[in-house]
């Protein structure tokens, strides 16, 4: 097995025999059903359940290659050939797994062989018994502006799997849509819909093998630029992936506790949104206007209405840069919501120690891309200035000239992407950490209109439609120079900003480092080096 050399975890006196990376073979996938739950589903077409807990699945969401599954604690189960017969000497050389010691009742389960886990959490595994993985049947992203777009890669892999009997299916360069319609035959379709800002779909930038990355024409028609994954769903994609939609009652309601996010030290969050155009995702076109004009230094941007306590917002049910006054009620509104409706709780700054985490508790095996920061940032040096010019926030063109360089199926990010070290380190982030989303619907980039806003389609004469036209061609005039004017400062810059700048992120931020930490602990992985917001201070922003 190879060892990571970037090992920075602490209180690991021996390394554990066991894993629990995945309850599942290669040509199963762990699935959730809703007479069984966590089961295991065959995914050969060719293939049965042989075992004494055998079922047919039943939830309607599932697509699989065969509605054949076994629970996951079965000691004997496994997909073949329904005319082939394995001993259990032969199940195990062709699926290699480990027994694991659980802590419910059945008390152990089948551990099957996941590489990259081994490679990158092993090491820190306490040993003991462990909570048995349940599988997601839904997953929601609630994706904090400037807090890791790069988990799109572990929902995408854990929506969309692999399974052994997969095609590749090429494309054809003629403009029609028939490949698609075709496809969707095959796969659930979200696993292929990436799309562009105003889609539910997958950021069109990151190297998600089985993307389709494609053109739309004007008539319709659709043309498909790179190769076909098939895939099989594993989870249903809940709302929007693209925006940063807050949290909301109903959908808990609807969907359950489906929710997984990320959270982020609140001064390294805003000096990053500070970096990127001034990110308010949320503020209306009039206010946003103002604050390009009024916010050249950091604590100016921070201070403007709307941009303090956004993890704070978006967990209470508002938009990241609402204006919104937070009252007691809302902060504790929030902080139920954080302790009681997310499924996952992750933090940027421990980027593949929760990769590792969400894989403990829901199964499936890591991808590579789940380890790669898929969306570097600016990275400064203290006068302000860009260390390296292929670091700077990328627009929404870029993100699409990026994704047509990246090869579906590769296996992991691009050069201009990297990667997290491997290993559950402290220095996940490592100083060019998730500078990362798309800009915001507000954002004068994409020129859309703030929530505050509506359209006037309304037809006038000529003359009128000449003089909107050449409105719209001043405001995007205008844009362009806001946005060329914006300055940026060095990250070391988070280390200025104290509690009293942003006090409600600072709590929420606070109690997600607690809430991380118990997780963990209760997972058996060993407790990171600096967790709390004044070690990380230490670690990462100590000015020189």
């Amino acid at each position: 097995m190879q060892v990571c050399s970037v090992c920075v975890w602490v209180g690991v006196v021996a390394l554990a025999a066991i894993v629990a990376s995945k309850p599942c073979p290669d040509n199963a996938v762990f699935v959730h059903d809703d007479e069984h739950g966590s089961v295991c589903g065959c995914t050969n077409v060719k293939d049965v359940c042989h075992g004494t807990q055998c079922v047919e699945l039943t939830t309607s969401h599932l697509v699989l290659r065969n509605e054949v599954a076994f629970k996951a604690e079965c000691m004997d189960c496994y997909c073949a050939d329904k005319d082939e017969s394995l001993s259990s000497v032969e199940v195990k050389a062709r699926f290699p797994y480990t027994i694991v010691e659980t802590t419910d009742d059945v008390g152990h389960m089948r551990d099957f062989k996941d590489e990259l886990f081994e490679e990158t959490c092993r090491q820190h595994d306490l040993g003991g018994p462990i909570p048995r993985p349940v599988a997601l049947k839904r997953i929601q992203w609630l994706h904090f502006p400037k807090c890791g777009t790069s988990l799109t890669s572990t929902i995408y892999h854990y929506a969309c799997r692999n399974f052994e009997s997969q095609r590749v299916i090429q494309p054809k360069t003629s403009k029609t849509t028939q490949l698609l319609e075709d496809y969707k035959k095959l796969a659930y379709q979200k696993c292929y819909d990436a799309c562009g800002m105003k889609c539910g779909g997958f950021t069109t930038f990151a190297p998600h093998d089985g993307l389709v990355r494609g053109q739309r024409w004007k008539d319709g028609s659709f043309l498909i630029r790179k190769p076909i994954v098939e895939k099989v769903q594993g989870a249903e994609i809940v709302g929007s992936l693209q925006a940063h939609y807050p949290l909301k009652e109903k959908s808990i309601k609807f969907h359950g506790v489906t929710s997984v996010a990320m959270f982020r030290d609140p001064r390294t969050r805003l000096v990053s949104a500070f970096n990127y155009d001034r990110h308010s995702f949320g503020m209306n076109q009039f206010l946003r206007r103002q604050m390009l004009q009024s916010t050249p230094e950091l604590k100016d941007y921070v201070y403007f209405p709307g941009i303090q306590g956004c993890q704070t917002k978006m967990l209470a049910g508002f938009t990241c840069a609402q204006n919104v006054t937070i009252t007691d009620d809302i902060f504790k509104k929030a902080l139920n919501a954080l302790e009681h409706r997310l499924a996952f709780i992750g933090l940027s700054e421990h980027w593949n120690g929760s990769v590792c985490l969400f894989h403990r508790m829901y199964g499936s095996s890591v991808h590579l891309t789940e380890l790669a920061n898929l969306r570097k940032g600016v990275s400064l040096s203290e006068n302000g200035k860009d260390d390296k010019a292929e670091n700077e926030p990328m627009t929404e063109s870029e993100d699409d000239q990026e994704d047509t360089a990246s090869q579906p199926g590769a296996g992991g990010a691009s050069e201009k992407t990297g990667r997290h070290p491997l290993g559950i380190s402290d220095d996940d982030a490592n100083g060019d950490e998730e500078d990362d989303d798309a800009a915001s619907p507000q954002s004068y980039r994409s020129g859309d209109k703030g929530d505050g806003d509506e359209d006037d389609d309304d037809e006038g004469s000529d003359s009128k439609a000449a003089v909107e036209k050449e409105q719209k061609i001043a405001e995007h005039a205008l844009r362009v120079r806001l946005l060329s004017e914006l300055t940026k400062v060095p990250r070391s810059d988070a280390y200025k900003l104290t509690k009293k700048d942003d006090p409600y992120d600072w709590a929420v931020y606070e109690r997600a480092v607690e809430l991380f930490l118990q997780r963990l602990e209760k997972y058996r992985f060993a407790r990171p080096k600096h967790v709390t917001l004044e070690e990380l201070t230490e670690a990462h922003y100590t000015l020189s």
